[in-house]
């Protein structure tokens, strides 16, 4: 099976519910870190659908360093992880998006830390697809 990768590096928005201020700021990931007085972040970030050949390919959503994550959803509905041999979260979006899509994190920066308690760079997020040779 090959796969192509697009990250999504750029382009992202924060919000913090829990400030008094919530207008949305541009970050890029990974980031550094989150600062020690947010309780919760919200991460979003538009994209458009890569064009596939439904028959041979199928779009996935793969997520490293993301601890913390609470919830993350897609176009409104929630996401759940699939199984990877590789480290991170996996899951299978298919072959059909919208062109226009929003990609949604919710984040709880007390628990995005590593296991030595020190906040690391946080978030890689990739859209991958993926497909079969078929002897081609």
């Amino acid at each position: 099976m090959k796969e192509h990768r697009i990250r999504l590096r750029g382009g992202w928005l924060w919000i913090d519910p829990t400030s008094s201020d919530s207008t949305p700021r541009r970050v890029s990931l990974p980031l550094p870190g989150f600062p020690h007085e947010s309780q919760r972040v919200i991460l979003f970030r538009s994209f458009q659908s890569p064009p596939l050949e439904p028959d041979r390919e199928t779009l996935w959503l793969h997520l490293q360093s993301v601890p913390g994550l609470v919830r993350l959803t897609l176009n409104e509905h929630e996401l759940h992880e699939e199984p990877d041999h590789q480290k991170g979260l996996l899951y299978r979006i298919g072959a059909a998006l919208p062109v226009h899509n929003r990609l949604i994190l919710d984040v709880h920066p007390a628990d995005a830390k590593n296991d030595q308690g020190v906040q690391a760079s946080w978030g890689e997020v990739s859209l991958v697809i993926r497909w079969e040779d078929g002897g081609v």
